[in-house]
């Protein structure tokens, strides 16, 4: 039991962003990324939080890969995610596993900080940027109507360029 809570407790939280091979059927696209979370997480003792499953995009530019000693350049890739709770010590592992697979052209594992679900304002931004305008259900008062010589004067004197 004890060791059940200290595994616990030593799980951090990654992500896993990676391109694959466009040659790879559309059918098995899918059965072959299930089959990879299946050896990068689960059968490493982890567990998978979010999966986000591929789509094909087109790359901002060419991506370069040796497969098999050819090289290989990729104008575009199905792109996945997978973020999951793992213990640190298989990150290694991990990337080993995800670098001899050939199918994978080029990924990035980033570690998921605690409390990553709040949205952190950097300094320097004012925090009522976020703040709605009025709140729904709200009555907004109407002002009064403005007439159209009115309003080509508030224009021309927001046109007008101040004198230094």
């Amino acid at each position: 039991m004890e060791n059940d809570q200290l595994e616990a407790k030593e799980l951090k939280t990654y992500e896993v962003g990676f391109l694959l091979s466009p040659f790879l059927p559309l059918e098995k696209v899918e059965e072959t990324v299930e089959a990879m979370y299946q050896a990068w997480v689960l059968d490493l003792g982890g567990e998978i939080v979010v999966k986000h499953a591929p789509k094909m995009r087109t790359l901002a530019y060419p991506v370069a890969k040796f497969i098999n000693n050819k090289k290989s350049s990729f104008k575009e890739a199905y792109f996945a995610a997978v973020k999951f709770k793992i213990s640190p010590e298989k990150i290694r592992t991990q990337k080993e596993l995800i670098e001899k697979d050939g199918n994978v052209i080029r990924f990035l594992v980033v570690i998921i900080p605690k409390n990553s679900d709040r949205i952190v304002i950097p300094r320097g931004i004012r925090r009522d940027w976020a703040k709605p305008v009025f709140t729904p259900g709200e009555k907004v008062e109407k002002g009064e109507e403005m007439s159209s010589e009115q309003i080509d004067k508030e224009i021309e004197g927001l046109l007008e360029t101040p004198k230094a």
